[in-house]
This record gives C-alpha cells, structure tokens and sequence, in this order.
C-alpha cells in the first residue's frame, strides 16, 4: 500500500508541475494591449467615413514601408556579402551604407507624411484629440520591437 500511495503522489506531483508549465506558456499577462489601429480609431474618435478613409491611408502606409523594407533587407544582404570579396571593396561598401541611410530616411518621410494624412483625416473639434494622442503616436513609432537573439551587449 505504501509503494501505490507512492506512485499516486508521484503521479499528482507530475500532473500539477505539467499543468503550471502550460499555464506558464499559455497564459496571457493580463488583457493584451489594444490594437493600434483600435487605439487611433478610438482616441480621435473616428465616425464610419473616417475610419473607412485610415483603413486605406494605413494600406498605403503599410505597402510603401514593406517595399522600403524589402529593398533594405536586400541592400543589407549585398552590403554583408561584400565580406566575402577582397580588395576594390570599400566604395561599394561606401555606396550601399549611403543607400542603407537614404532608404532610413525615406521610411521615416513615409511615416511623417502618413500621420500628417491622419491628422488630416480630423475634423476641427478632433484636431485637439491627435495632438494630445500625439505621445502615444510617438511611442508606436520610436517603440522598439521584439529583443532579438545574439550576442551579449557591452556596457
């Protein structure tokens, strides 16, 4: 009898400690955070043509910076392949970092004219409400993304 109340605490322990480890995992903290395009709609308060009007602009916006994504993913891999060449690589080095910053600064006019567009989009009286979501549509901007995996920082 003393060996299955063994095999029986045993068996509890294992199904507790596998039931903590998927709430772990599978839990959210808290109510996740609104959807910024929710957030926008929201805070400027938004009627049916307007929203219908950011629905398009946040297209277009989305597209534009996805193409400059693209053409900075492939000038980033053309910049790290020049590692493999030897000599005569310092100007094409050279040209692609000046093309790494021309498309950063593109992608932030995108962003500033797109939010120029919002603010467009605002009656009078909703005008007051985008200057005052005004951080908040900063922080969406300058917010860093996901940590990535790699090496250690040095302090």
């Amino acid at each position: 009898m003393k060996r299955e109340n063994l095999l029986l605490w045993m068996v509890a322990i294992l199904i507790i400690l596998n039931g903590s480890i998927l709430f772990y995992f599978l839990r959210k903290e808290g109510n996740p955070p609104p959807h910024r395009d929710k957030l926008i709609v929201e805070a400027l308060q938004f009627d049916e043509t307007q929203r219908a009007d950011f629905d398009r602009l946040k297209q277009e916006h989305r597209n534009q910076i996805n193409a400059l994504d693209d053409q900075f993913k492939q000038s980033l891999e053309n910049y790290f392949l020049l590692l493999r060449q030897g000599t005569g690589t310092q100007v094409k080095k050279d040209s692609i970092e000046s093309l790494l910053a021309s498309l950063e600064q593109e992608r932030v006019s995108i962003t500033y004219a797109h939010f120029q567009d919002l603010k467009n989009l605002c009656r009078a009286d909703q005008r007051e409400k985008f200057d005052a979501f005004m951080p908040q549509l900063i922080e969406f901007i300058v917010k860093p993304g996901p940590k990535r995996d790699g090496p250690p920082r040095r302090n």
